[in-house]
């Protein structure tokens, strides 16, 4: 297997094993060769650094769609506005942070100048509310919805108002109900989408999230990625890759890494990600007598990251609601490192077919303490390094996800 680093260009995030290959077709036989036309709808362009695990799919799936002969125009906000088409297809529609009514006028008006420009056979909606603004402009047009969890389900657990809410869910059930197939990454999503909006089942394709394997992969070893990160070499180390949201559950890690550290004094957590609880965690640890054994590294540059995968002896997911899939779960077996994950979810069927002993037994802080006790000690045997990065390699690699994807689009055509 290639040992690659990622490498940004400026406009989109690849490793070089596929701009080896993309520099094997020219742009324009690409599009001759293409067999299908599409216009994705995003939220948030990844490369800039914003957005979470949906905006990270959508940025690799259009990257890998150019290998399986796809042409994609695509729409998301970014850090500034570029609006015209970039060499990959995308159009930074305007600022992330820009007003409601600016996003949406922006949306429309890209999307309308989409369809008048380029043939378009397929709709895929990454993002039901800019989908939505631009509903009447897709009449004509087959829609799939790749759906990425219950935006307003999650907006809920986050504090938003009720109105907010509601009016979340009807645009959701809205631009489902125009869906002639809907993508989603689990059985577990797939349920709510079935219950929760009531899309048939028989609309619904199951395709787990991808994962970039020349980028996160086994190497360096493990003595090496901490030395470059600064982390000690004699200590455990747990790491949590999470946004600091509420319902990602890092206020029970913390606790549970209170426990923890009564059996296993010189354990290390480093939590990765940024979100509106920063503080409040940093107090909660601070509040635990737990400064000097968690670090915060806050928002790592996405080239670090398999680093910080590849520096712990185990990962963690503790969420406690809405995990769909848990793509940090896919991209830490790349790297060799076991995921030790709560049964919430989907985040069960990520590992379940390496190893069940990964699953722990509820997301309560004290069973979170017990399973990483048992992972540091040896008492839960955890798969090898090879074996998880071959799980990964066989169920997550990005181009067998782009091409299952790929045969969903072309049902509808």
């Amino acid at each position: 297997m290639l040992s690659v680093p990622s490498v940004r260009d400026g406009s989109l995030t690849q490793s070089r094993y596929n701009k080896a290959r993309m520099q094997t077709l020219s742009a324009a036989t690409i599009d001759e060769a293409a067999t299908m036309s599409t216009l994705q709808i995003g939220l948030e362009w990844f490369p800039d650094g914003i957005g979470g695990g949906s905006s990270r799919v959508f940025s690799t799936l259009t990257d890998y769609f150019k290998l399986e002969r796809v042409t994609v125009h695509g729409i998301v906000t970014g850090r500034n506005a570029i609006t015209e088409p970039r060499c990959d297809g995308i159009r930074i529609i305007c600022a992330n942070d820009a007003s409601l009514k600016e996003r949406l006028r922006a949306a429309r008006s890209a999307v309308g100048e989409i369809l008048a420009r380029n043939r378009v056979d397929i709709v895929a909606s990454h993002f039901p509310l800019f989908t939505f603004a631009c509903l009447d402009l897709l009449n004509h047009l087959p829609i799939i919805v790749h759906f990425h969890g219950p935006w307003a389900a999650e907006s809920r657990l986050e504090g938003g108002s009720p109105l907010v809410t509601s009016s979340q869910f009807v645009i959701e059930k809205l631009v489902y109900a125009r869906a002639e197939r809907a993508i989603v990454l689990t059985r577990a999503f797939r349920d709510i989408l079935h219950q929760a909006y009531g899309v048939p089942l028989e609309k619904i394709r199951v395709i787990p999230g991808g994962v970039d394997v020349e980028t996160f992969n086994p190497s360096p070893s493990r003595p090496d990625a901490r030395i470059r990160l600064g982390l000690p070499l004699d200590r455990p180390v747990i790491v949590a890759v999470r946004r600091l949201a509420k319902r990602m559950g890092l206020e029970n890690l913390i606790s549970s890494f209170a426990h923890l550290r009564k059996v296993n004094a010189g354990a290390v957590l480093v939590i990765v990600g940024s979100g509106h609880l920063a503080d409040a965690l940093k107090q909660q640890a601070q509040e635990c007598e737990l400064a000097d054994s968690i670090i915060f590294a806050g928002r790592v540059p996405e080239a670090e990251l398999p680093l910080y995968y590849r520096a712990a002896d185990v990962s963690v997911v503790p969420s406690l609601a809405l995990e769909g899939f848990g793509l940090v779960v896919a991209e830490s077996l790349a790297c060799g490192t076991p995921a030790l994950v709560t049964p919430i979810g989907g985040l069960p069927e990520v590992v379940s077919g390496l190893s069940r002993e990964l699953i722990f037994e509820d997301s309560s802080s004290a069973a979170m303490a017990r399973g990483v006790h048992a992972a540091l000690t040896g008492a839960l045997a955890l798969p090898s390094a090879d074996a998880c990065a071959a799980y990964a390699r066989q169920h997550f690699s990005w181009p067998i996800i782009a091409r299952q994807v790929k045969s969903v689009y072309g049902e509808v055509l």
